[in-house]
């Protein structure tokens, strides 16, 4: 009655691959759901636009505060953009609100995967199913 047969062994092991399998993919899909929640007022265009709206902010910050650099040429879509947008700011000024914007970016989403790099070392290291179940799989709120 005590007697475990091999088969049972290797279902077992069978079973909690895939219990690790699911679990695995459902935390990595909590983590892009939540990512996109951080980003969901804006669109994708926008979104598409943030690395050269960085490089470009990171550009002026080079500059001393007295020099006054060639805007056009230092940092196009900045200042493409700081016109179109109609609110009477200057192109250091939509910078250094890009540079705030991918700072608050950068700290959600730095919570969000190192959470999920975390998580994920659990549920491989996990033993068992009970301690697969016992990992939360819940991101963090950002």
């Amino acid at each position: 009655a005590g007697t475990v047969t091999l088969n049972a062994v290797i279902r077992a092991d069978i079973d909690l691959e895939a219990l690790r399998a699911q679990r695995l993919a459902a935390v990595r899909a909590a983590v892009d759901t939540a990512a996109r929640a951080v980003v969901a007022n804006v669109s994708q265009t926008e979104q598409q636009t943030w690395p050269t709206q960085l490089a470009e902010a990171l550009e002026l910050e080079r500059y001393s505060p007295d020099t006054q650099p060639d805007y056009a040429a230092a940092a196009p879509l900045l200042t493409l953009m700081a016109g179109q947008r109609g609110l009477g700011e200057t192109v250091p000024d939509l910078a250094a609100r890009v540079l705030a914007a991918a700072a608050r970016y950068t700290a959600a989403v730095g919570v969000l995967v190192g959470w999920g790099q975390r998580t994920e070392r659990e549920l491989i290291a996990a033993a068992d199913a009970e301690a697969q179940m016992s990992v939360s799989i819940t991101p963090p709120s950002v």
